[in-house]
């Protein structure tokens, strides 16, 4: 009898931490926290790059305190990858490349696309660049999360990641410069200032909690069982 309510307290706790895995994985990608459309650049000869495409689940972009992963998806030239991560390359013939970010906002680094090349977030990926060309690059405010400035692509030209110009547009992420709470993307405090997308982070860590609650109610019950 023992050994079956262990082996039955070992299942719970093992379908418990599959579901806080599953939900972080499902969870992945931080952009567009309000459901407002916030997931688009602009690039002038290719058109619209999604940082949030729906043709993929969890794909997109997410933005941590040291780089970017996930890819973004253009119409015209297809799948933009922002980390060797996204595909276990960084052994290869380019080395450890993809998108960085500084910790204060400030990305560096290069995107990949199959299409289009090698596309530059910062002129201080080569800073001659920045003195003989233009003194371009891609940041995130940590506080607000909005993306601004230029991405460069030597087959494509400038990418730009919020405007007013053909229409108001522009790329938001949930990061704002500090670190994930419980190893969930960016879990806000609850009642704090989140629209419908981080209410999601927030009922999932409500719903985890209550079940390792359980769980745990479950297993001192099974032990004053063995003890009595």
């Amino acid at each position: 009898m023992k050994k079956r309510i262990r082996s039955a307290i070992v299942l719970m706790a093992a379908l418990a931490l599959l579901a806080v895995l599953g939900a972080a994985l499902a969870f992945a990608e931080n952009i567009d926290p309000f459901d407002t459309n916030a997931q688009y650049a602009w690039g002038e000869s290719v058109g619209w790059l999604n940082a949030e495409p729906a043709y993929c689940s969890g794909c997109g972009v997410q933005v941590t305190d040291t780089g970017l992963t996930g890819y973004m998806w253009g119409e015209s030239i297809g799948w933009i990858n922002l980390s060797c991560q996204n595909n276990a390359t960084c052994g290869g013939p380019a080395g450890n490349w993809g998108v960085t970010n500084d910790g204060a906002g400030n990305l560096a680094g290069y995107a990949w696309g199959e299409s289009v090349g090698w596309i530059s977030f910062s002129c201080q990926n080569n800073p001659p660049t920045c003195a003989t060309t233009a003194n371009y690059g891609v940041a995130i405010n940590p506080t607000t999360g909005v993306f601004s400035g230029y991405a460069w692509g030597e087959s494509i030209g400038w990418i730009s990641f919020s405007d007013n110009d053909p229409v108001p547009y522009g790329v938001v992420t949930s990061w704002t410069g500090q670190p994930p709470v419980g190893g969930i993307a960016e879990l806000p405090e609850p009642g704090g200032d989140s629209g419908p997308s981080t209410g999601k982070y927030v009922l999932l860590a409500r719903v985890a909690a209550a079940a390792l609650a359980a769980l745990t109610a479950g297993g001192w019950y099974a032990r004053r069982r063995w003890v009595g």
